[in-house]
């Protein structure tokens, strides 16, 4: 745990979008399981999904490049239970 939290403080020195950029929250992605914000700079966007449930939860679409993850494996359209992903858009 301490390995991925180390990981992901580096991820965040090294992009300044992540830093300073714009939060937008995605109201149409947010569920009362799902949080989904976008992060925006000059021409980089990320966008940070979290599942808070302790079921999977199926995206409605494949947002492409997984920079990071809390699980080692992504599965595609499906989040797991307690999952964060951030996708560099």
């Amino acid at each position: 745990m301490l390995n991925f939290y180390k990981e992901v403080i580096r991820f965040r020195n090294a992009e300044l979008t992540l830093q300073r950029g714009a939060v937008r929250i995605d109201e149409e992605l947010s569920s009362c399981k799902v949080f989904a914000f976008y992060r925006e700079f000059e021409r980089e966007k990320f966008l940070i999904v979290m599942n808070f449930s302790g079921r999977s939860t199926r995206l409605d679409k494949d947002y492409g490049n997984v920079e990071l993850s809390t699980y080692s494996e992504t599965d595609g359209f499906n989040l797991k239970p307690f999952e964060g992903r951030i996708y560099r858009l």
